[in-house]
């Protein structure tokens, strides 16, 4: 049960980074002069993350009993605290490029 709740932790971890890649890849196409239809690739990380995330409190677990889960817990919070700024702050600039680039096209559609 423990290693299928840092088997969960590790995919909502990875979940939140893929929104943030979207997120930051849309502002760069609005940037660019494109539409924002920025994608994330999936397959690297969903396989990747969740076994580090095991093997990491596997082996902590083996030094002390439930080391690993706390730290992957502890790593899942403070990844959450910095996430969420920096995700507000993308998604802040993300809308406001979409309203000035709704705004330009509009303008343009008037002339």
């Amino acid at each position: 049960m423990l290693y299928a709740l840092v088997i969960l932790i590790s995919l909502v971890a990875s979940v939140m980074g893929f929104i943030s890649e979207v997120t930051v890849c849309n502002i760069s196409h609005i940037k660019n002069g494109r539409k924002p239809e920025a994608g994330a690739s999936i397959f690297p990380v969903i396989p990747t993350v969740p076994i580090l995330a095991v093997l990491l409190t596997w082996g902590l677990n083996s030094l002390y009993s439930f080391l690993g889960f706390y730290v992957v817990v502890a790593l899942f919070i403070i990844f959450c605290t910095f996430w969420t700024t920096s995700f507000l702050k993308a998604k802040r600039e993300l809308i406001q490029l979409e309203q000035a680039q709704t705004s330009e096209q509009n303008a343009g559609h008037a002339r």
